[in-house]
């Protein structure tokens, strides 16, 4: 992938014009870079074999000039060619983004099943149970003082024998032990509770 993307970073100057005397070269790209100039050596190496080396090897022409050749068809041909490796960068890059959107859904879909979990938790657990406390503080809260302790003691010792008798946590969570319709009926039960009036009935 960080291959990749430097490739595409470095692919994106191209292609460019080069001035060169009356004229200009359009460089495609790096491998179009680097054909011109093994073309370009190959020329000074074969100048070099007919004017300046007193007595040129036949198969050393022989072999600059098939390489010449070589790089004379693939220079012509080469915007075809080009074509073909730039549809291969963008093929790797939508895979790469393949790949990451891919992870990136697995996590998204991830954290929805975990918030759902949570979200059971909360509706069927939580709330309910915040309410039935609220109720009994607002019970106890209008109460004259000496019967305001001996009321909170004795809801203290239901709410821990209620606790105590609740399923664990990981029950609560969606695909856990609880199937929903308990969870519905346990929430009814409970705001059925705090709707009634006056502590001993809560």
């Amino acid at each position: 992938e960080a291959s990749t993307a430097r490739d595409l970073k470095s692919q994106s100057a191209y292609p460019t014009a080069v001035s060169i005397l009356c004229g200009h070269v359009v460089l495609l790209s790096l491998e179009h870079v680097a054909v011109l100039l093994g073309f370009c050596l190959g020329c000074i190496l074969m100048s070099l074999e007919l004017f300046v080396v007193s007595s040129p090897e036949s198969h050393t022409l022989f072999l600059i000039g098939w390489i010449q050749l070589c790089n004379v068809v693939v220079l012509v041909r080469f915007e075809d060619i080009d074509i073909v490796q730039q549809l291969q960068r963008e093929c790797s890059a939508l895979a790469s983004e393949k790949s990451h959107v891919q992870e990136r859904h697995a996590r998204m879909r991830d954290f929805w099943s975990k918030l759902q979990q949570l979200t059971d938790l909360w509706l069927y657990r939580t709330i309910p149970r915040l309410n039935l406390y609220s109720e009994i503080h607002g019970s106890v809260g209008g109460m004259p003082p000496e019967e305001c302790v001996q009321a909170l003691g004795h809801a203290n010792e239901v709410l821990e024998a209620f606790e105590q008798k609740l399923p664990r946590l990981q029950a609560w969570r969606n695909g856990g032990e609880l199937p929903d319709t308990l969870k519905k009926q346990f929430r009814d039960a409970v705001n059925k509770v705090c709707r009634e009036r006056g502590l001993d009935r809560v």
